[in-house]
């Protein structure tokens, strides 16, 4: 699918892409989410949370330190959001992608992943 602004490489901020490899089920559901968010954040907002900064979507690969177990990049089901400040086995006090400016974010994607519900 196009995302609706320009994606960074993390690692190489030259090299850009508009294209966002998913699994064909999740295209539409994908779409209406980062439209949403570019209606929100709009470019300026994009580049001050590194929404732009992209890591990577569909790579049919296993798991890190598995042998069996395929990742779910592999079904073409996660997408990599500015992975250097995100990593994946920092806690939240840490990620970038914990700052609350980015509430609007988790809540187009459906919620905060690991947000404490009230009650």
């Amino acid at each position: 699918m196009t995302c609706p602004w320009v994606l960074r490489l993390d690692w190489d901020l030259t090299t850009t892409t508009r294209t966002i490899s998913v699994h064909e089920k999740l295209s539409d559901s994908l779409s209406k989410v980062l439209y949403t968010a570019y209606e929100i954040y709009g470019n300026k907002g994009i580049r001050k949370h590194g929404l732009d900064r992209y890591g990577g979507s569909f790579n049919c690969r296993k798991k890190r330190g598995s042998l069996y177990a395929w990742s779910t990049h592999a079904w073409g089901i996660s997408i990599d959001w500015y992975p250097s400040k995100n990593k994946l086995k920092w806690d939240s006090d840490k990620a970038s992608l914990s700052n609350p400016d980015l509430d609007p974010w988790w809540e187009i994607w459906g919620g905060r992943f690991g947000k404490k519900k009230d009650g």
